[in-house]
This record gives structure tokens, sequence and C-alpha cells, in this order.
């Protein structure tokens, strides 16, 4: 998953950098800092700039100050993700699975994968064949959107979808992806380089779109081109 969360708040207060006269000491308070010398620092190390720079600067210095990519990095991003994802509009979704807990400084999900398949057969109402799903619960209770950070604790459901909820037993909980307008990318890499994806999603996509961020949750969907987490996907 990479630090993606952590760089969320900062996509936000860049906006209202570029595209509003705010004063950085509001915008700062408004994203989760304590002042605004906290807030250039973090800002600083994402965007190698301090935000009055940023902002005096608009869009010319944003384009010039990302990171240059080298050769390696960019290969990835033109060969695994979609730069422009698709907009759709999903009904509801119902998974089970488990649940566990990770930061994203000490990452445990894959552990959390592997104890779900140990006993996904048990699972009732699975539907077969059906798609598995990797739940980010990040933004439940104290945690924010803009107080996440790589050692936050938060939750993770890892599951697949079925047919009905009402028949689980410990340890499966059950999810409802609410429907709605998603954007959607397709990653065709290792998930060993998920984290760049997510990377771009957040540090490049999200800085650049349109489209407003609501309060549902973040997923990962797995289909029958997922072969497993050492192979690349089946492409389109």
């Amino acid at each position: 998953m990479g630090s993606y969360i952590k760089k969320r708040r900062l996509s936000e207060a860049s906006k209202q950098l570029l595209y509003t006269d705010r004063k950085i000491i509001d915008i700062a308070m408004e994203y989760g800092f304590e002042s605004s010398e906290a807030f250039s620092r973090a800002f600083k190390a994402v965007y190698q700039t301090s935000p009055a720079s940023y902002r005096k600067n608009r869009i010319d210095l944003f384009i010039s100050a990302k990171p240059q990519l080298d050769s390696p990095r960019l290969n990835h991003l033109v060969r695994s993700i979609t730069v422009h994802p698709r907009i759709v509009e999903l009904p509801d979704i119902l998974v089970a699975g488990l649940r566990g807990q990770t930061t994203l400084a000490d990452n445990t999900i894959p552990q959390l994968w592997n104890s779900f398949m140990a006993v996904a057969h048990r699972l009732p109402d699975r539907i077969p064949d059906g798609r598995g799903f990797g739940i980010c619960e990040a933004c439940q209770g104290d945690n924010t959107l803009y107080s996440m950070c790589d050692e936050i604790l938060f939750s993770e459901v890892a599951g697949t979808e079925v047919n009905s909820l009402e028949h689980l037993e410990e340890p499966f909980v059950g999810k409802v992806l609410r429907g709605g307008r998603y954007a959607v990318f397709t990653y065709t890499g290792l998930i060993a380089d998920l984290s760049q994806a997510f990377e771009y999603i957040w540090g490049t996509w999200f800085l650049n779109t349109q489209e407003a961020l609501d309060e549902r949750e973040d997923f990962e969907l797995y289909d029958e081109r997922f072969l497993g987490r050492h192979n690349p996907p089946i492409p389109d």
C-alpha cells in the first residue's frame, strides 16, 4: 500500500493552494497540521518546494517540481497501470472475509490474506469463482483522511463476494461496499510494486482530477485475471 494514505491530506491541501487564495495557516489547520511550520516540512518532503512557492508559481511549478521519473519507474507506470481510470457506476457489493489490523510501516496484509485463504472454503453463501476484495478501513473511528500516517493502526478486510451476509459466524465478518460512482484503475504489475500505483493515484492523478472524494472505502478487486502474488495479472 505504501504511504498513499498519508499523502491524501497533502493532496487536498495542494488543491487549496492552487485554486484558492486562503491563508496558508488556515489550510494547514484544516488539514490536520498543528502549525504552518509542520505543514511546510511535510509539504516540502513530497513536493520538493514550500507551500508559498508552490502557490506563487501555481500549475507551472507543480509540473516542474515533480520528481524526475527514472526509466524503471516510468516503464512501470506505462505498462502496469491505467493512467486515466474508467469512471463507472457500481451497485452495492456484498463481501465476507477476515478482518485484521495493520500499519503502513509494518504491513501485515499479506499474512491476513494467507489466513483468509486457509479458511475461505468454510465461508457460507460464497459465490463460486467470485471476485476477491481487499477493503481498506482506514478512515473509521478516530482515524480520518487527514490524520493517517505510516504508524497509525487501521483495519483491513480480506474477503470474497457472497450472496448473503445472514449466515456468517466468527471469525468471518461481512461488508457492504456501497454502490455509486467509482474511479477504476487497472493494475497489471506485481503485488510487490503495487505501492507505486497508489503513489501515482494519490500523488498525480488525484491532484489533477476534477472528481471529488467522498467517504466510501477504498478497495482492491481481484478477478480471474489475478494469478497470485508472484505473477503479473493477465492483461485485458
